[in-house]
């Protein structure tokens, strides 16, 4: 059910082909009742559509959960950040203490995302692959490099209602070649 709750393009696709096929019958035989087939396709693709918008998947919420987080590391909000992260990940808390409070933050974009659920875990849990790319600014000039591309593997768990992240991995993009 991914392709209704996540991506309302192939509903789109679907609906506007069926509509042009309808369009084409309306005007091979001009009766009045195929257009109450448009208006009714019409209407089941927008259903659909507000479906997709209201009806949020564990997939969407990791996805959401990891660009907030990035959101807030290039708002150098440490605050933020940490409570992204579960407590007990006290390797991660760290390095975010280290590196947000030593550098400010110009950029931090997430591309190349792949989310695996495990739903069926007690609590769910997810397993991201991304790439994140972070500019910073140094004025102490102690930042090994003002942007960095790296891979990371990162390690979530559902608590309640928030996806925190519980451990992560990083290498180089050549790495991965």
């Amino acid at each position: 059910m991914a392709w209704l709750f996540e991506d309302p393009s192939t509903v789109l696709l679907a609906g506007a082909l069926v509509l042009f096929l309808l369009g084409v019958v309306l005007y091979q035989t001009g009766q009045a009742r195929v257009l109450l087939a448009m208006a009714g396709v019409a209407l089941l693709v927008f259903v659909c559509v507000v479906v997709e918008r209201v009806v949020v998947t564990d997939r969407e919420e990791v996805e959401n959960a990891l660009y907030s987080t990035a959101q807030m590391i290039e708002a150098n909000d440490v605050a933020g950040v940490l409570a992204q992260i579960a407590p007990e990940a006290s390797s991660m808390r760290s390095a975010v203490e280290s590196h947000l409070t030593r550098w400010d933050v110009t950029e931090a974009r997430i591309t190349n995302l792949k989310i695996n659920v495990h739903a069926d875990r007690e609590p769910a849990t997810a397993d991201v692959e991304l790439i994140g790319r972070v500019s910073v600014d140094d004025p102490q000039d102690q930042a090994p490099y003002r942007n960095a591309v790296r891979r990371f593997t990162v390690h979530l768990r559902r608590d309640g209602d928030v996806w925190r992240m519980v451990s992560y991995g990083e290498s180089d993009l050549r790495d991965a070649l």
